[in-house]
Order: C-alpha cells, then sequence, then structure tokens
C-alpha cells in the first residue's frame, strides 16, 4: 500500500454549497481525518466524505455531530464514536474535528467536499485526509448474493487458483478462501441502532480470498470478473 496526506485550506464563499477537494480513484483504505471550519454555524456547514457510494456523515456532518452528541456541551477531547471533538464553539463557530484511526475501505473511489450553505457567511476550511492506496493486492473480499452454506471454499479456491493460473505458467497459485456472515456496519453502530430501537441490517454472506502474493490490478481482473459473473459476487475491499 501507498500511504498519502492531502491537506486542503482556503474559503469557500457564502452560498456556495458543495465543493469537491478531493477526488481519488482506486482501491484504498481511508485511515484519518482532521477537520477545522470557522465563520458560520454549524448547521450551515459540513465536510462530506464518500467512501463509493457510502456517505461517511459520522465524520464531518456538524449538525448530526450536534445533534446526536449533543456537542454543544462537550468537554476537550470527548469521544464521540467514530470522531473526537477537538472544539466545538457555537459563539465564535470554530469547529476541530479529529477522526480515531480508520479502516474505511472504498474499490472505486474516496471523494471529499466543504459545504457552506450559509447565504451570508464565508466558510475558512482546513481539511487532512490520510488515506492509503493499493498498488498490489493479496486479499480480495466479496459479498454475495449465494447462500454461503451451499458453497465449498476448497472447490472456490480451486477455481481462483485456475483462473489465476491462465495468467503465468509456473507455479500454480495458491488461494484460501474464507466464507463468512458479517455485519454490514461497524459494532458502534450496531449498538447506536439497538440504543435507540432501530432495526438493524441483517449480516451478508462474504468471501474472502487470500492470494499467495501481491498481484496487482491488471492480473487481477479476470479473477473478480469471474466471480462477479458466477457466484453474483459485488468486490467490496482489496489490499
Amino acid at each position: 500500500m501507498t500511504f498519502r496526506r492531502h491537506y486542503a485550506s482556503g474559503t469557500l464563499a457564502a452560498g456556495s454549497g458543495a465543493s469537491t477537494i478531493l477526488d481519488v480513484s482506486g482501491h484504498g483504505v481511508l485511515v484519518k481525518t482532521f477537520i477545522k471550519l470557522t465563520g458560520v454555524i454549524y448547521n450551515n456547514c459540513a465536510v462530506g466524505f464518500k467512501a463509493d457510494d457510502n456517505a461517511l456523515d459520522e465524520l464531518g456532518n456538524l449538525g448530526l455531530l450536534q445533534s446526536e452528541y449533543e456537542a454543544t456541551a462537550y468537554n476537550r477531547g470527548q469521544d464521540i464514536g467514530v470522531s473526537i471533538l477537538l472544539q466545538f464553539d457555537t459563539t465564535n463557530n470554530i469547529y476541530r474535528i479529529s477522526s480515531k484511526l480508520l479502516s474505511i475501505p472504498f474499490t472505486e473511489t474516496l471523494t471529499v467536499e466543504v459545504v457552506n450553505n450559509d447565504t451570508a457567511n464565508d466558510l475558512d476550511y482546513v481539511v487532512i485526509t490520510d488515506y492509503a492506496l493499493v498498488s498490489g493486492s493479496s486479499k480480495l473480499k466479496f459479498t454475495l448474493e449465494k447462500d454461503i452454506a451451499e458453497l465449498d471454499p476448497i472447490l472456490i479456491s480451486l477455481e481462483a487458483e485456475d483462473v489465476l493460473g491462465l495468467a503465468r505458467e509456473s507455479p500454480r497459485p495458491l488461494v484460501t478462501s474464507i466464507l463468512a456472515k458479517e455485519s454490514p456496519i461497524p459494532p458502534e453502530e450496531i449498538e447506536r441502532l439497538r440504543r435507540e430501537g432501530k432495526p438493524v441490517p441483517p449480516p451478508e454472506d462474504t468471501l474472502e480470498l487470500i492470494l499467495d502474493r501481491d498481484y496487482d490490478d491488471k492480473e487481477l481482473e479476470e479473477l473478480i470478473r469471474y466471480f462477479e459473473k458466477q457466484y453474483s459476487a459485488k468486490l467490496i475491499a482489496q489490499w
């Protein structure tokens, strides 16, 4: 993996709406974030993080943080789920938020945007985004439409080895397959939903392929297409 830090700072004019400050294509992991916003009341500004189609509101939606965690009564360094409030000053409109160490995968895109919905005030921002891009992959993870109870991990491994082996003469690739039922949301989110009496999404059937070495994206194209077609699989992580 290649680790990268993206630093963005500037001023977003009053009434500008959303402005994209980071747009990354590829496979990788969101590692950590830091936000500083000044000049606009919390419910008129935000930083939006998105991994593929998943909006990560708990990282930069100030209105959500204030309402769910009573941020106006914070103590410095208050732990609020995946984030830590460093400063939440609604009198002077100064907000600083750091995430914990994260491991949020993306298989296609990672985007970050700053939002200013205040029609009277400019928004000053600093946003630091730490992420890692995969330069070679030794593990693939899929969600499956098929019930894992009907599948044999040994046969899946042999199929994967056959597909990978088409790209090289010797030695034969070695692949380990792991079938499991996993929740699509993190444990802390499950606990929050249960506390609030909201429904918890059911676990998903997943397949993880552990390969014998790092393969680049070109080498893995055929393998990914094979499992998407034969198993109605969807790639959700690659590292």
